[in-house]
């Protein structure tokens, strides 16, 4: 069996990989955030207390510490299955 560096040699890959990082960091220093009309975020904003908005986790876990949150998720997921099975 081949060993994965015979393969995919550092050689072969590295200049496309340099090519993929060069766009990146183009990419990422010369654009800018969108800017909205204000009719725009008028129409986009979100109503206090609105059930469908989760607050912004700090850390990856942290949504498992809300009360209810595990519920829902799992409710919807549910949900999704039920109506895949449904539909084959």
């Amino acid at each position: 069996m081949l060993n994965t560096y015979y393969r995919n040699p550092p050689g072969l890959i590295l200049p496309f990989v340099l090519i993929y990082s060069l766009q990146r960091w183009l990419i990422l220093h010369t654009c800018r955030k969108p800017v909205f009309p204000p009719e725009i975020e008028a129409t986009c904003n979100v109503e206090p207390g609105d059930p469908n908005v989760w607050p912004i986790s700090r850390y990856t876990g942290e949504f498992a510490n809300i009360p209810g949150r595990i519920e829902r998720a799992e409710a919807k997921a549910e949900k999704r299955h039920r109506r895949m099975e449904k539909h084959r």
